[in-house]
C-alpha cells in the first residue's frame, strides 16, 4: 500500500510525495549501499528526521529488513545521554547537525567513538569534517541526494577532503548532468515522478524525465560530484 510522505524541505518548501512498498524497499536497499562500508555492522542509527518524511520512512524500511532499531530526532539537552544509553553506533544528519552533537560531546570531553557519520543534504566544509571525525566517528560518509531521487552520490571524507562540497561518485544507475552552466539534474531508477496533487511544482521540478533539485555543481576530472550551490 502507497504511503504519502514529505520532503524534508531542503530544496524549497516541503512536497507531498507518493512511495509504492516497492519504491520504498529499493530505496531502502540503497540505504545500505551508499551510506558507507560499516553501515551494515550498526544496530541502532540516530538520524535528523522527523516520522513523516520519505527520508525517515527510507530509514525505517531498512531497520525493519535489516533488523536495526531507528532513532528520530532528540531533544539538544539529551542528545549525549540518549547516544550513550541507547548504544547509538551510527548517525546521520547535515553537517551542522553533527557538528553540533560532536560540541556537545567535546563539552564532556567524550569521544564519541561512533562505528559509522554519515552526513548529506548540504556542503560539508573540510574543517568540519575533521572536527566530526575527532568527537563523533573516524568513519565519515559524505552523500548526496534527494527525497525525490533516493541517494545519488557518496564518498568518504578522505576522498572529498580536497574540495569544499564534494559528494563523491555517483551510485551505479545514477545519471546526472550538468545543463546551463552550472544546473544539476538527476535520474535514477527509484524517483518518483510528481508531487502528489500539485501539477504546478511538478511542472517546476520535473522535465522530460529529470528531476531539478535547484541545486548548482560540477564534476571533476575524475568524475566526482561538487555541489557549489545548495538550493
Amino acid at each position: 500500500m502507497p504511503i504519502i510522505t514529505t520532503t524534508s524541505g531542503t530544496t524549497g518548501e516541503p512536497k507531498k510525495l507518493e512511495l509504492s512498498d516497492e519504491l520504498l524497499s529499493a530505496r531502502a536497499d540503497i540505504t545500505a549501499l551508499g551510506k558507507g562500508a560499516k553501515i551494515s555492522e550498526c544496530s541502532v542509527v540516530h538520524v535528523l528526521y522527523n516520522p513523516g518524511t520519505s527520508a525517515f520512512a527510507k530509514y525505517e524500511e531498512w531497520g525493519k529488513k535489516n533488523n536495526k532499531k531507528i532513532i528520530g530526532t532528540i531533544p539538544k539537552d539529551i542528545i549525549v545521554s540518549t547516544l550513550i544509553s541507547e548504544k547509538v553506533d551510527a548517525i546521520d544528519g547535515p553537517p551542522g547537525y553533527l557538528v553540533l552533537v560532536s560540541k556537545l560531546f567535546e563539552e564532556k570531553g567524550i569521544f564519541a567513538n561512533l562505528k559509522q557519520a554519515v552526513t548529506s543534504r548540504y556542503v560539508l566544509y573540510r574543517k568540519d569534517a575533521v572536527y566530526i571525525q575527532k568527537w563523533l566517528s573516524k568513519n565519515l560518509q559524505v552523500c548526496y541526494g534527494t527525497s525525490e531521487t533516493s541517494q545519488v552520490s557518496t564518498g568518504t571524507a578522505e576522498e572529498i577532503a580536497d574540495i569544499d562540497g564534494c559528494v563523491g561518485k555517483l551510485l551505479p544507475n545514477v545519471q546526472v548532468e550538468i545543463v546551463n552552466g552550472n544546473i544539476i539534474k538527476i535520474k535514477t531508477p527509484v524517483m518518483i515522478t510528481e508531487c502528489v496533487d500539485d501539477p504546478v511544482k511538478t511542472a517546476e521540478y520535473f522535465i522530460d524525465g529529470w528531476f531539478y533539485p535547484g541545486d548548482k555543481g560540477y564534476f571533476t576530472k575524475d568524475g566526482r560530484l561538487v555541489i557549489s550551490e545548495s538550493r
